[in-house]
């Protein structure tokens, strides 16, 4: 069967050349964001052939670079699309598939891809050094041109956050076992999830389940699975890893005892009816990020003082208990705490510093005042030669800022106000003596009364 399939659809077959090839098609468009590509082979995701040897789980590709690919440099112009008509090659599934051949595969040669067919019925009769018999979903369903007829890689346009999964197979018959399909987990709401957060020592829920397509009804069914076997570790395929099984509703929790990155897989499955010898289904993945419960505390406690710019002293106390809590944490959680949620403590501590430094400062200036006022003889004792040392210790209060005058208690300045006040008087009764006195000399200026004329 294997033969005649592949023969049937070998004819007209377009191998992809690792040489540029001149053309004059359209420059491809620039595309901006993420596209997200998963690759399996039976059970499990594959291992790419890079230095880092990546494990093609949910793996980030930059549209920016996929966009650089150009199918006239594969002799594959005749699969460039423009359906949006803006006379520029649109950025497919093709270019992500060539892409990742050259960066994960290291390989664009008849081993790593072979194309055939037509421009909107492509077939790839080899890729990543398997043969024909593959699958691919795009977001977690069968990609059709219209209902019951799918659409081949070269018209899907790619868009930032499309997640596509590619499954190969040993089985020809797998697509025929009602178990064939995608595995994916899920989120309460059967949304498909590759990306959860949880709390350390807190237990996380997750769903699980299948999406399938019979490719001839047209639609795909996102159904929950029962009784699968969900593995957890730090490392994605760890040889000894935890794992929880689904209830009937296809639900399960795990709770992580450390935070930090996790990961949760489950491997494709064998058939249940018409191929129960051969895997027939694709494996899942998702990665979970476990936050700690002492730092998310220690995190929100921060997050809570004001700002550095809003600060008050009547805050030191909540500043000191932060960097106290976080103080408490051990090494290990420290580094959990983000650097920028470590700039707000350091900068409300620097803050309060500042404030205090400014109290004390505000204090030292008031005190001085204050001792030049409890310098000055009592009211009662001043005389006209203290005029200077009163008017002296009014300047200095009045130089004090707003701030400052508040700190001088009320009953040091009602002494100030007592001997200006004082000062005052005297300076009013030496005024009215003078004059008394000036009055008194022109009387006795007078001659006496027998001598008037």
């Amino acid at each position: 069967m294997k033969k005649r399939l592949c023969a049937a659809l070998l004819v007209l077959t377009m191998l992809i050349s690792t040489l540029p090839a001149a053309g004059n098609a359209a420059e491809p468009e620039q595309s901006a964001g993420t596209v997200y590509l998963s690759i399996s082979d039976d059970a499990r995701y594959v291992e790419g052939n890079d230095d880092l040897g990546t494990l093609m789980a949910y793996v980030p590709m930059d549209l920016a670079e996929v966009s650089k690919i150009k199918l006239d440099d594969y002799q594959l112009s005749a699969y460039a699309q423009d359906m949006d008509e803006d006379g520029k090659e649109d950025i497919t599934l093709l270019h992500l598939f060539l892409y990742a051949s050259e960066h994960y595969y290291l390989s664009t040669d008849a081993d790593a891809l072979v194309i055939s067919g037509g421009s909107g019925s492509m077939f790839m009769s080899r890729f990543w050094g398997h043969d024909c018999n593959l699958t691919y979903y795009v977001n977690g369903s069968y990609p059709e041109q219209s209902p019951g007829w799918g659409a081949t890689a070269d018209i899907i346009p790619l868009h930032d956050g499309d997640f596509i999964d590619l499954s190969m197979y040993t089985s020809w018959g797998f697509f025929s076992d009602s178990a064939a399909g995608y595995h994916y987990f899920l989120d309460t709401d059967n949304k498909i999830i590759h990306d959860y957060t949880a709390v350390s020592g807190t237990a996380m829920p997750l769903w699980y389940g299948r999406a399938w397509s019979s490719g001839m009804d047209g639609g795909t069914v996102l159904s929950r699975e029962a009784n699968a076997t969900i593995y957890y570790s730090q490392t994605l395929y760890a040889r000894e890893p935890a794992s929880v099984t689904t209830d009937a509703n296809g639900a399960a929790a795990i709770t992580f005892p450390t935070s930090g990155t996790w990961y949760l897989w489950a491997d494709g499955q064998p058939g249940v009816d018409a191929d129960p010898d051969n895997i027939v289904s694709s494996p899942a993945y998702a990665k979970v990020t476990v936050s700690d419960a002492a730092v998310d505390a220690v995190i929100a406690q921060i997050n809570a003082l004001p700002a550095a710019d809003a600060l008050t002293l009547a805050a030191a106390a909540a500043v000191a208990a932060a960097q106290a809590a976080y103080d408490a944490l051990t090494e290990t959680q420290q580094a959990l705490v983000p650097a920028d949620v470590l700039a707000v403590l350091a900068a409300a501590q620097t803050a309060i510093a500042n404030l205090r430094q400014a109290a004390a400062d505000d204090q030292a200036a008031a005190d001085a005042v204050i001792a030049q006022i409890g310098a000055l003889p009592a009211a009662d004792a001043l005389t006209l030669a203290d005029a200077d040392a009163v008017a002296a210790a009014q300047a200095a209060y009045d130089a004090l800022t707003e701030t400052q005058q508040a700190l001088v208690p009320a009953d040091v300045l009602a002494v100030l106000t007592g001997a200006e006040d004082a000062i005052a008087a005297l300076r009013q009764a030496a005024d009215d003596k003078a004059a008394a006195d000036a009055v008194i000399a022109q009387i006795n200026a007078l001659p006496a009364v027998d001598a008037l004329t």
